[in-house]
């Protein structure tokens, strides 16, 4: 947890980290300065003094000033200056602590931080680097998105002998993948040859990697979602069937990168399970950090050997990207399951995969 003093954009007003604290040790206990390297090393290398509160179970982190954007990749819960819980400060929406600050309603704030919920973190995997689960996040329902039912991930041609077998203890046993077919010519799935694991190809055009990043690429990756929202309908229902027919295992779906055909399929997932839009986003957003390193080895080769200077959201996962392609679906179908049943999903197996993502349907 990160408290902001100063906060996006230079919107808050500042307070001091000393009141700050003395605020929340009203409420979380006594803290304590967190000294030791090797625990702060774990923090990251971001302008903060970290606190320990004796009631916490996790370290608060106060940031002293922030100017100009502070992030794209929402991968922490941020404490602003006025009383807001947020998984990211680019939106509106937060979980309002002032009452309960003010009261010192303890079990109340620890409910709610409990409930705030931040990013999965990829998989411990050598051969990729975008391998995430979509388990954890709040539902529909008051649940959570169940764990060990989908994994969305990059490519993975890349996995080693090790990868594949920590796959399969995962419970993998279905894997989607979404890249064309030159993509998976040049670079074979390391899982589609796996006993035990059931390999379907399914090819979708990003009209970047999917083409090799020749010709025209997008300015915007948002329009591309768009594209394939209303023009692979048939596609996204047949990934639909094809989940649902694998509800005793872990479902893994990919593309090149996570980010793009990936991101449009775990947002429809998310949305059959009632997650909050802000955290699909949320979600979505964090593939740029996560393939940082790639994607700058990506450009440079294409610099390099075309002379080619992508658009930046080909490298990108700005959250207005995926909002786009958010309000064209709330425009045009209201809501995911509406878009799929008029794609062709039937109603039992989008059914299903609500029951895989969250358990026993809601009453």
């Amino acid at each position: 947890i990160e408290m902001m003093p100063v906060g996006y954009g230079k919107k808050y007003v500042g307070r001091s980290n000393e009141e700050l604290r003395e605020t929340l040790e009203a409420v979380c206990g006594k803290a304590e300065c967190m000294t030791n390297r090797e625990e702060l090393s774990r923090m990251g290398s971001g302008p903060a003094v970290y606190y320990q509160f004796s009631d916490l179970k996790v370290p608060v982190g106060f940031i002293s000033a922030i100017h100009g954007k502070l992030c794209d990749t929402c991968n922490r819960v941020r404490l602003t200056a006025e009383g807001y819980l947020k998984l990211c400060l680019c939106y509106d929406e937060g979980e309002d602590l002032r009452r309960v600050l003010r009261e010192g309603e303890k079990e109340n704030l620890r409910t709610i931080m409990e409930q705030t919920i931040c990013v999965n973190a990829p998989l411990a995997l050598a051969g990729t680097r975008n391998t995430r689960e979509l388990g954890g996040y709040p539902a529909a329902c008051g649940r959570k998105t169940r764990r060990h039912a989908f994994l969305r991930s990059d490519g993975l041609s890349g996995l080693t002998d090790k990868d594949v077998q920590m796959l399969l203890d995962y419970g993998v046993c279905c894997v989607v993948d979404l890249r064309s077919e030159s993509e998976t010519a040049a670079a074979p799935s390391r899982l589609a040859d796996v006993p035990g694991v059931d390999y379907y190809s399914i090819p979708m055009l990003d009209e970047t990697a999917s083409q090799g990043f020749t010709g025209g690429m997008p300015e915007r990756m948002g329009d591309v979602y768009v594209k394939l929202l209303s023009g692979r309908g048939d596609a996204f229902a047949r990934i639909i069937r094809i989940f649902a027919q694998h509800s005793g295992g872990t479902v893994l779906f990919n593309c090149t990168a996570g980010k793009d055909r990936t991101g449009v399929t775990a947002m429809l997932l998310l949305l059959l399970a009632g997650v909050p839009c802000e955290i699909v986003v949320a979600d979505y957003s964090v593939s740029e950090a996560n393939m940082q390193e790639i994607f700058k080895q990506q450009k440079a080769w294409l610099e390099k050997t075309f002379g080619v200077t992508p658009p930046d959201a080909v490298f990108s996962s700005a959250p207005e990207e995926l909002e786009t392609a958010l309000a064209y679906l709330a425009e045009h179908y209201g809501t995911a399951e509406s878009y799929l049943l008029q794609a062709g999903a039937a109603a039992q197996d989008i059914a299903a995969v609500r029951s895989m993502l969250l358990g026993e349907a809601c009453a």
